[in-house]
């Protein structure tokens, strides 16, 4: 529906105003880096980075509630 595309583009914006994307673009790298950048897979990525993802989106929508 429009209302949920809506908050979709919404929760993006935001995402990357606070940061977060380029924190998660960051972590990426750096397991990347120490991996060695050949061996490093997408499935590799998304079972590293996801439980970080989501532990500091958690963190963000706490510490924003009361900003937006």
């Amino acid at each position: 529906s429009g209302e949920k595309e809506r908050l979709k583009e919404l929760l993006r914006e935001r995402l990357i105003e606070c940061g977060w994307r380029d924190e998660m673009k960051a972590l990426c790298r750096a397991h990347a880096r120490n991996k060695g950048r050949k061996s490093v897979s997408v499935d590799d990525l998304v079972h590293v980075i996801t439980p970080k993802g989501r532990g500091s989106f958690v963190h963000l929508v706490m510490n924003s509630s009361n900003t937006y």
